[in-house]
């Protein structure tokens, strides 16, 4: 069955089915009610000369509506180039300069975000949406769709999907862009698809199962792991707004009222919620109802991972995957947990490790992962053309990512290649180091980068955020024993240096490039402080 017969059977067989709760408002939609207004909205689109083919930017905020554009666009067969509306100005414009949609999605909170000049000068037409949470700010300008809008009745002798096939491009989703603008990486509906049923078959997902939506929609684990994941297994999803520090003082009321029992979270997101919530219902409800708490998006520290199931009662299921290959690995419920493993590969993805002249390693010996799976990405979109991804002989595609394999098959992920530090000829993991530290009960978060070093070529530097109450003066003599005891004498940190907080891209993930340039700085002045 291709994706198009998919799509539209899993809207027939869920028709009255609720598939969206709006969290503001609690509204519900089913299934065929979300057909019909993702049909409607392509209508729109196609009125406004978008046709098959054509890119369609949103700069949104997380809401029904944004859920609706995806499906309208999937309907029409326009790809969708999502834009996080949280991005500096200036990257914004870089994204749509690049991705040269036919049409860009505005709301009247996000509007300000986009050059007009540049619209113009590319010829994109900036249509409005009206969603829910923003109809206040919407006035009586004209807008290209809203939820309840009267007219929002499709055309019956329309038809979805017409003429789009599994190997058309679905989105461009880019990159957080942590030393640079981001990237482009599309993905064809089929990959897309696929990956989706993958998952969903290997964590047994079905209408059983109501998912929280936190995570931004704007980047891939915002719709793959959170929309579309759900809608092909026919479950429902809670939409509310990305994650932030006023969502985790009551992240739970929302989760509790409308009975959420699956969720996507990041680390930064489990962090701030067992750091600020404070009552007993969260984590009864967590520990009676939720049946699944899936992470992803950046590595899960082990001390987060005890200390988050401690309190909530409930295991944390990692998975890896990244932009460019979608979901590869995953923790089960039903599955044995290897400590620190990400674990097993989705059914058709093929892992290895291999050395830096390509040759396997055994199990066991960290080395580059190695990925071969459908849904790879065909490239990297780069002023509208596209260089293919870089691939080894045998369609393997290197991740850029070093761990090892166990001998049951299950992936353990011991760094990023372009932060290994080399010290006196020797690769060293940053993350087994930062494990160590993350133990301490003063550390709030740590990161171990290398720099220039006259003698080893690298010297460690471990920059840690510290809790409320402690000064890294009274506690760097413990931080070193801690290493001492539990690392390699060549993996102890040379040098301790503390910061309020840590650059963070726009998906939450510590910028160690940006990290490593304010320590150098920071060094040449002899501080044992970082500014931010």
């Amino acid at each position: 069955m291709g994706a198009r017969e998919l799509l539209l059977e899993t809207v027939e067989l869920h028709a009255d089915t609720v598939f969206l709760i709006d969290a503001l408002n609690g509204e519900r939609h089913t299934y065929g009610e979300f057909h019909r207004m993702a049909c409607n909205v392509a209508i729109r689109l196609k009125d406004h000369g978008v046709v098959r083919g054509d890119r369609v930017a949103a700069v949104m905020n997380n809401c029904v509506e944004f859920v609706v554009l995806y499906f309208g666009c999937l309907y029409l067969g326009a790809v969708a180039v999502p834009v996080n509306p949280q991005l500096h100005r200036n990257t914004v414009s870089f994204i749509l300069e690049a991705s040269k949609p036919k049409a860009v999605i505005l709301t009247p909170a996000t509007a300000g975000l986009v050059d007009r000049d540049l619209l113009a000068r590319l010829n994109i037409h900036a249509l409005r949406v009206a969603p829910t949470r923003e109809k206040q700010d919407l006035a009586n300008e004209s807008h290209l769709w809203a939820m309840g809008d009267p007219s929002a009745e499709h055309e019956r002798t329309w038809e979805p999907l017409t003429g789009v096939g599994s190997g058309d491009w679905h989105s461009v989703f880019y990159t957080s862009g942590t030393t640079s603008f981001p990237k482009g990486v599309p993905h064809t509906i089929g990959s897309m698809v696929s990956n989706a049923r993958a998952f969903n078959s290997m964590q047994g997902l079905g209408p059983q199962n109501r998912f929280y939506h936190v995570l931004p929609m704007a980047y891939m684990a915002g719709f793959l792991n959170s929309i579309l994941s759900p809608f092909l297994a026919g479950s429902s999803v809670v939409v509310h707004r990305a994650f932030d520090a006023r969502l985790a003082l009551s992240f739970w009321e929302a989760a509790i009222r409308f009975e959420a029992n699956c969720m996507w979270l990041a680390p930064t997101i489990l962090a701030s919620i067992l750091r600020l919530d404070r009552g007993l219902k969260g984590s009864q409800y967590c520990r009676d109802q939720v049946k699944a708490i899936f992470v992803g998006t950046a590595p899960l520290p082990m001390k987060l991972k005890r200390d988050f199931e401690d309190k909530f009662g409930k295991s944390l299921l990692e998975s890896y995957g990244l932009s460019e290959t979608l979901i590869v690995t995953a923790n089960t419920w039903n599955s044995e947990y290897k400590p620190g493993s990400v674990g097993l590969p989705l059914p058709g993805i093929g892992l290895r490790i291999a050395d830096e002249s390509g040759n396997e390693m055994p199990p066991g010996a960290d080395g580059d992962i190695w990925i071969r799976s459908a849904s790879v990405t065909p490239g990297y979109l780069d002023d509208n053309s596209l260089p293919d991804v870089a691939r080894q002989p045998g369609g393997w595609f290197p991740s850029g990512d070093i761990g090892h394999i166990g001998p049951d098959g299950y992936l353990f992920i011991t760094g990023r290649k372009k932060d290994l530090i080399i010290r006196g000829g020797i690769n060293l993991s940053p993350r087994a180091i930062e494990e160590v530290l993350a133990e301490h009960e003063a550390v709030d978060d740590v990161a171990v980068v290398g720099v220039p070093d006259e003698f080893y070529g690298e010297e460690i530097v471990a920059v840690v955020k510290l809790k409320d109450g402690y000064a890294l003066a009274a506690i760097r003599t413990e931080l070193l024993d801690l290493c001492k005891s539990r690392l390699s004498p060549g993996a102890v940190p040379g040098a301790f240096v503390d910061i309020r907080e840590f650059p963070l891209s726009s998906t939450g993930k510590i910028q160690k490039g940006k990290l490593r340039e304010m320590v150098c700085t920071g060094r040449s002045r002899g501080a044992d402080h970082v500014a931010p």
